[in-house]
C-alpha cells in the first residue's frame, strides 16, 4: 500500500463523517488526512479489505480512499464501515 500512497493521490479517510444510500449508490461524507469530502460509492464492491486491519475504498471517478486501521477508527466509523465488509 506504501507504493500506491507514493504513486497516486491516496487520501487517507480518518473518520466517516455519514453515509447516505439511495439511487443505486451511497453517498459517503468523509474526514480525512487532506479535508473533509464526499463521494459517491457505486457498489458495496468497490469497499475492499486490505491487509489484516486496513481498507480500501474506490468512489465513482476511481479515486482511491485508504483506511490505514479500521481497529483505529471511532466507533461509528467502524459501524458504518462494517456494512460493507
Amino acid at each position: 500500500l506504501a507504493d500506491l500512497a507514493a504513486r497516486e493521490f491516496v487520501p487517507v479517510i480518518q473518520r466517516i463523517v455519514r453515509v447516505v444510500s439511495g439511487g443505486g449508490s451511497d453517498q459517503w461524507t468523509v474526514k480525512t488526512d487532506r479535508g473533509d469530502t464526499h463521494f459517491q460509492l457505486p457498489s458495496e464492491d468497490n469497499v475492499r479489505r486490505m491487509g489484516e486491519d486496513g481498507a480500501l475504498v474506490i468512489d465513482a471517478h476511481g479515486i482511491r480512499y485508504q483506511i490505514v486501521s479500521i481497529k483505529g477508527l471511532d466507533a461509528a466509523s467502524r459501524r458504518i464501515l462494517r456494512q460493507y465488509l
